[in-house]
């Protein structure tokens, strides 16, 4: 399939929450079948004769439950630039992968992402092996999360899963959320960007996309960082 540069990247500020609101749509609020259209002395592979409803459906995220991948099949028909996998995984998780990429609108297919950041959270544990969690991770040298991260996405990649919604840069702030689940790798900024730096560089080395996360402020441990809707200013960004 054709790797596409700018609406590519556009997607991954998308997925990587750099938008204001919900992350992924439900597949029944895909884009218009027609979405995909191009002039016919358009060339298919270059975005610069793409529709602007096409270039906008390159930006859009769509959730579905991997009980039920048709979903995510139709999704990429209509030139949807990213998936979003929920649930558990089956063991035919590869192979509708591949039916969903084959369907994909001109031979652009969307990216397929998941979130794997180990411990409490992580959707294909069962396809691929248990990750430890951040804070577990936290206490190995930065070659061994690499080579960690490196080993993970290289299966991830062979199931068809392209993009992974971590590694979690929250800092683990005793008594907040992040920290009561595990989710950071430290209470100190150096040692999570380390981390962090090094989950990332081992999925590049897999040909896996990482997407940082979440918004850069501590919260509470009962106030989940996708509830609150809103964006964080740079200048709130750096106080943090």
């Amino acid at each position: 399939m054709t790797n596409i540069g700018f609406p590519r990247a556009a997607a991954v500020l998308a997925a990587a929450g750099l938008v204001c609101g919900t992350l992924a749509a439900p597949a029944s609020a895909v884009l218009p079948a027609d979405v995909g259209a191009v002039g016919p002395t358009s060339d298919p592979q270059d975005p610069g004769y793409w529709s602007d409803q096409r270039l906008a459906a390159q930006l859009t995220f769509v959730g579905v439950d991997m009980a039920d991948l048709s979903r995510a099949r139709r999704a990429a028909e209509r030139g949807v630039g990213g998936i979003t996998l929920f649930g558990t995984a089956p063991a035919t998780l590869a192979r509708e992968l591949a039916a969903v990429r084959s369907a994909a609108a001109h031979g652009v297919a969307p990216f397929v992402a998941s979130d794997e950041e180990g411990g409490a959270v992580q959707r294909l544990g069962a396809a691929i092996h248990p990750l430890p969690s951040a804070e577990t991770m936290g206490g190995w040298s930065t070659g061994h999360i690499r080579r960690a991260a490196r080993r993970y996405g290289a299966r991830m990649r062979s199931l068809g899963v392209t993009m992974n919604l971590g590694p979690d840069a929250d800092l683990a702030v005793p008594g907040h959320y992040i920290a009561s689940l595990g989710r950071g790798f430290s209470d100190d900024p150096w040692h999570v960007a380390a981390a962090a730096t090094a989950w990332m560089a081992g999925l590049r080395a897999a040909s896996v996309t990482a997407v940082v996360k979440h918004w850069p402020r501590p919260r509470p441990r009962t106030q989940h960082p996708h509830r609150r809707r809103r964006c964080t200013a740079a200048g709130d960004a750096r106080a943090s």
